[in-house]
């Protein structure tokens, strides 16, 4: 059991680790760009398209969504301002702070319920 556990952990670790490669491509474009991005809609879905297991992308200039990808269900999550949000403004300024990339949630999305990708994530 412990092996089968041991596997699984790793597994879910991987996969993790390859979603959240996504944030970090995309920061890297965000700073090669000194924060301009009129190409997002399209680098975003080739960032999706390649790493998988994504349902959105967001840019977040000062803590405001300002471009999120895809826009199609994900609208009322425009102009959402993560830093006044009581419930996420902790780990967002956490990260501001430490300058690096952190974890928190799970949160109640403000675009809506969560819904489930097309792909399935396999472990």
């Amino acid at each position: 059991m412990s092996e089968i556990v041991h596997t699984q952990t790793q597994a879910i670790e991987r996969r993790l680790g390859q979603s959240l490669s996504s944030t970090k491509i995309l920061a890297q474009e965000v700073r090669q760009n000194r924060g301009l991005f009129p190409d997002f809609e399209e680098y975003a879905q080739e960032v999706m398209d390649t790493v998988g297991g994504i349902s959105n992308l967001q840019l977040a200039p000062n803590g405001i969504i300002h471009s999120i990808h895809p826009i199609d269900g994900n609208e009322k999550a425009i102009g959402h301002d993560i830093l006044k949000d009581d419930s996420r403004r902790k780990e967002a300024l956490l990260a501001l702070h430490e300058q690096h990339m952190t974890l928190a949630g799970p949160f109640e999305l403000i675009q809506g319920e969560w819904r489930w990708l097309d792909e399935t994530p396999s472990f």
